[in-house]
């Protein structure tokens, strides 16, 4: 699974935290464990910055 914290254009970012927590219930149901990859183009610093 790869979600995208930042985009070049705008900055938009899609919810990782509930990602997260999805896959986590997927896996106590399930027990597969899926990896989670953050990818953060250029606008993922100015996330980074503004949450400081």
């Amino acid at each position: 699974m790869v979600g995208i914290l930042g985009s070049t254009m705008d900055g938009s970012y899609e919810p990782i935290a509930e990602i997260a927590a999805e896959l986590d219930a997927l896996q106590a149901r399930t027990g597969l464990d899926i990896p989670i990859h953050v990818d953060g183009a250029s606008g993922a610093n100015g996330r980074a910055v503004s949450r400081a």
